[in-house]
């Protein structure tokens, strides 16, 4: 019988191939961005929300060149739906780009491409988030997240991060202990929360 983490690793798998198929960061490092992966694709969390998010860095914010960008992996013909959230004026600063992307399995991916000013306050904030998560990981604290976000019910959206940090910081186990923990700690904006990081001994 096949571990949570096996089957997130041969989704992981898919992730990536999806990304190289479509060419999504040669085609944002074509306009000069640095492309890096965040989320639960970095951290090697992905469940059965087939989302994959990524950061596209760039000195200026340019919707030409977002477009430009997005319309280079259009071209792959894989492309179902695309929007785009100018939020360059808010605290975010950011363009948004958020994609459905036909995946070679046929499935449905969400793509979503945040293309963040550099030297902005969340430059890198979010690589470093999940390398951190992803060190904090041991097998069991991997399992036990998996299978929490694959018991999620159909009428709820849990972020990834609250699976994280309710594993992590709060030691929630079930289903109705993660329900119980979402429902008290509300998410409201944007989480900044990473784990602890313990000093070595010695």
């Amino acid at each position: 019988m096949k571990t949570f983490s096996g089957i997130s690793d041969e989704i992981q798998k898919a992730a990536w191939e999806v990304v190289r198929r479509n060419e999504i960061v040669k085609a944002w490092e074509k306009i000069g961005a640095k492309v890096c992966v965040v989320g639960s694709l970095a951290t090697g969390l992905l469940a059965k929300r087939r989302d994959i998010d990524l950061h596209a860095y760039t000195s200026l914010l340019d919707a030409k060149n977002g477009f430009s960008a997005m319309a280079e992996i259009a071209k792959g013909g894989n492309i179902k739906s695309c929007s785009f959230l100018d939020l360059s004026s808010t605290r975010e600063e950011c363009m948004e780009w958020h994609a459905v992307v036909r995946g070679p399995d046929d499935a449905d991916w969400s793509i979503d491409i945040i293309n963040i000013k550099t030297a902005s306050p969340f430059d890198g904030y979010f690589e470093e988030t999940a390398r951190i998560i992803k060190k904090s990981l041991t097998a069991q604290l991997r399992e036990t997240i998996l299978q929490l976000k694959f018991s999620e019910p159909e009428n709820e959206n849990i972020p990834g991060i609250s699976y994280c940090r309710a594993v992590i910081e709060d030691s929630v186990k079930t289903p109705e202990e993660m329900l119980d923990w979402h429902r008290n700690h509300p998410l409201a904006g944007i989480d900044m929360w990473r784990p602890e990081i313990k000093p070595a001994k010695g």
